[in-house]
């Protein structure tokens, strides 16, 4: 270790190669937590994870693929109707640029909210070549699915148990 002045205080400061060998060397394997439930699906997607290469982008190109789904919020927010309720944030973002392309916050998870944020991205940023969301309710309708039928725009669901890549 190389001794760096910082004011009239000395502090500890690694070299360069001693940076590059901790970045050079070998990440450690996460354990799974030791309450986690080993149900069968969960094995299934730890073997899967084990056997592929996991990406941090998936698309190539900008506007090719875009991720959505709900967040919920870490503060309540008081109602006009004095209800304390806990605000979910609906993400639509493009996978290669990162691009917000239309994050709105609703109250409720609803296929009215998805649908009509939806529509409100495909207006600001054009059409996306494929989408990708969880497997929820409101995210798998059927009426969202012929919508994007029509627009042909494939609607593409995370795998179950694959959380990594729920939504990025």
């Amino acid at each position: 270790m190389a001794l760096a002045e910082t004011g009239p205080e000395l502090r500890l400061v690694p070299s360069c190669l001693s940076v590059r060998r901790f970045l050079a060397s070998p990440w450690p394997e996460q354990a799974p937590p030791a309450d986690a439930a080993a149900t069968a699906g969960a094995l299934a997607a730890e073997a899967r994870l084990a056997e592929r290469e996991v990406r941090s982008y998936e698309a190539e190109h900008a506007n090719s693929l875009w991720h959505w789904d709900f967040h919920h919020g870490s503060r309540k927010v008081l109602t006009p109707r004095g209800e304390s309720k806990t605000p979910l944030l609906f993400g639509l973002f493009d996978d290669r640029s990162r691009l917000a392309c239309h994050p709105q916050w609703h109250l409720a998870e609803t296929f009215q909210n998805v649908a009509h944020d939806l529509s409100q991205a495909l207006r600001k940023r054009g059409l996306s070549r494929t989408t990708m969301s969880d497997n929820g309710a409101m995210m798998c309708a059927a009426e969202l699915g012929e919508g994007l039928a029509r627009l042909e725009i494939p609607h593409q669901t995370t795998l179950p148990y694959w959380l990594h890549r729920n939504a990025k």
